[in-house]
Parts: structure tokens; C-alpha cells; sequence
């Protein structure tokens, strides 16, 4: 069973797992959908744009309220949060080299998806079983 320090790393844990249970199914089922979406990106930069500002603000705040690195989940929800404000950061100063940098992962798009479907499990699984360390 994972330990944590934090009640709020659970719940994040679970809560990051589940979009990216989600979102790898989706690109499992559909992978045409997110290259459909990337395609959209590129000929509306008002959607990326967006997208950054949102990315970026996700993270902003996971970034703000949970900064914890005593344990690996820990570890690894802080870094989820780190990962889109950069990302998002990125997507808003160089939006071109963010869509240059995913075409390599549009190429694996199924691998790709299955691949942040099981990391999403396992997030999904240790936020709801976990517990906190006194």
C-alpha cells in the first residue's frame, strides 16, 4: 500500500489519474480525434492559445497548493503539476516548438495513449487505496 504524507496528495493522485485513464482510453478508441485536435491547434492559434493559458493555470495552481517531495507520490504529483505550468509556459512563448515536439508523439499516438491509460491506473489506483503516514 502507498503512503503519503498529505490527504491532498491522494485525492490529486486520483484526480490526475483519472483524466489520464481518461484521456489515454480516448486516445486508444480515437486516435484520429487527437490528431484531428492537433491539426486544429495549428490552424487556429486563438484554440492554442487557450490551451496554454489553461495549461498553464492547472499547473499554476496544482504547483501553489501542493509542493510536497517527501514521497514518491508525492514526488510525482508535484512534478504532474510542475510538467503543465512548464508546458503551459512553453505553449504560450513558443507554441510551434510545443506541436513540433508532440508530432514526434502523434507518430505512437496508440502507444502513447495506452501508455498514459496505465500511468493513469496506477495514479488512479494509489490515490483511492493510499494512505497517510503519521
Amino acid at each position: 500500500m502507498i503512503t503519503t504524507s498529505t490527504a491532498l496528495t491522494l485525492h490529486l493522485a486520483a484526480l490526475i489519474g483519472a483524466y489520464m485513464v481518461a484521456a489515454g482510453i480516448g486516445g486508444v478508441i480515437a486516435p484520429k480525434l487527437w490528431l484531428s485536435m492537433f491539426d486544429d491547434f495549428r490552424a487556429h492559434p486563438g484554440l492554442t492559445y487557450l490551451a496554454a493559458v489553461l495549461t498553464f493555470t492547472i499547473g499554476a495552481i496544482l504547483v501553489s497548493l501542493h509542493h510536497h517531495w517527501s514521497d514518491p507520490l508525492a514526488s510525482l504529483v508535484s512534478l504532474f503539476g510542475w510538467a503543465a505550468l512548464i508546458e503551459g509556459l512553453i505553449a504560450l512563448a513558443a507554441p510551434q516548438l510545443l506541436l513540433r515536439m508532440a508530432d514526434v508523439m502523434l507518430k505512437f499516438v496508440r502507444v502513447f495513449a495506452a501508455i498514459t491509460a496505465l500511468f493513469g491506473a496506477l495514479l488512479l489506483f494509489a490515490g483511492l487505496t493510499g494512505s497517510i503516514s503519521n
